[in-house]
């Protein structure tokens, strides 16, 4: 089988869906799926491009934030019967409705993988964007997803919210889940490169945030809660690892310093490879309290090292932390942050390692990519095979 992924980029600040379409081609590829990514918005120099696992087709420049590119109907038209199938990757750019024509016009079966886009948060944090968007789905992306085989989310959860999102619309929602490939533990010899460069974080007990630094990660309450926990947490030093505005970044550092917090923080900027498994590793919780998130690959990362969680219940898989002990949930303000956080700093060093022992199983019975690909796969099979979308 031969399977098109379709997203607006591959660069990696793009965060979530670049790693979910990695992870899956991985696992796909070695169950002999042959899978291969076209993007509206990277150049063929593009630094990320030749670095990534699969073959990439990158028809960029795409134009603006949405990504248009002319490039992209044509090749469709030459070039898609030559697979099986093609997941379109995010609403709202050009990918979904360049697409997914195309797809029809051909007899091409195609898949939607939402990626969190459907959440209402955003209608409530941004109503003037949701305006937009709610005109743009009259005219065009409700259409998209009602001819998909499936829209696909990675949590039950996101697939609820997202059927509020509009008051008119329908799809069929397909749950995959996600999860990564289980990481090897980092050399001793990374650790110790990773702290020289960093010496600030020696002998501190350590907590971290690693994903993409955007308003909605809600790091402005991670700040505020440790400043009303400073007398606390005076031995604990927090890492804050990702891509971001540099506008936004240096707003947080500024706030961070406002709050008299900046001896206590450390923005590394993005860490990839097996520095970011190093910041997990000497890390003894991850910390998420975001105002919206459908999964947070972070989340599942961070359990398969064995570092327990914090995170919000606006992440939309932390039912599945909570029932199985593997964190802690808090709301998105700084009361419910403060409380969860001191809650934690008071824990003993057992019960913390017990914590650890629990991460790993969650990680184990939830996360892990075979579960999630093996489910997309078998449906991808299904659908092709029962021929045109009624």
């Amino acid at each position: 089988m031969r399977i098109l992924q379709i997203i607006s980029t591959l660069n990696p600040s793009y965060g979530g869906p670049v790693e979910v379409i990695k992870q899956l081609g991985r696992y796909f590829t070695e169950h002999g799926v042959t899978v291969e990514v076209a993007t509206c918005g990277d150049r063929a120099d593009d630094p990320w491009i030749s670095a990534f696992p699969l073959h990439v087709y990158p028809l960029g420049p795409g134009f603006g934030k949405y990504t248009y590119t002319s490039r992209l109907r044509p090749w469709l038209e030459t070039h898609g019967r030559s697979y099986d199938a093609w997941i379109i990757n995010g609403l709202w750019q050009y990918q979904s409705v360049g697409a997914a024509p195309v797809a029809q016009r051909l007899g091409i079966p195609y898949f939607v993988y939402a990626h969190g886009m459907l959440d209402p948060w955003s209608r409530r944090a941004h109503p003037l964007k949701y305006l937009k968007k709610f005109a743009y789905w009259l005219l065009f992306e409700q259409w998209v997803l009602r001819r998909a085989r499936v829209v696909c989310f990675t949590a039950g959860e996101e697939a609820e919210l997202a059927a509020a999102y509009f008051p008119i619309g329908s799809w069929t929602p397909f749950v995959v889940g996600a999860g990564i490939v289980a990481p090897a533990e980092p050399t001793q010899q990374a650790v110790a490169a990773f702290v020289q460069r960093f010496p600030e974080l020696q002998n501190k007990r350590l907590w971290v945030f690693l994903g993409r630094i955007h308003p909605k990660k809600g790091l402005d309450l991670l700040f505020n809660a440790f400043r009303e926990l400073r007398l606390e947490t005076s031995d604990i030093h927090v890492i804050v690892a990702g891509p971001g505005d540099r506008r936004y970044v240096s707003s947080l550092k500024t706030l961070a310093a406002n709050l008299g917090i900046s001896s206590n923080v450390s923005f590394t900027g993005p860490l990839y490879g097996e520095d970011k498994w190093v910041a997990f590793n000497v890390s003894e919780l991850f910390i998420l309290p975001s105002h919206q998130d459908n999964f947070g690959i972070a989340v599942a990362e961070a359990l398969a090292m064995k570092v327990p969680v914090c995170i919000s219940d606006k992440v939309n898989i932390w039912r599945e932390i909570m029932a199985a002990d593997a964190g802690l949930i808090c709301s998105d303000d700084v009361p419910s942050l403060v409380e969860t956080l001191n809650k934690w700093n008071h824990y003993t060093g057992v019960e913390r390692k017990a914590f650890s022992k629990r991460a790993i199983t969650c990680f184990q019975k939830h996360f892990r990519v075979e579960t999630a690909a093996s489910r997309l796969i078998e449906r991808i099979s299904r659908e092709v095979a029962g021929g045109s979308h009624g």
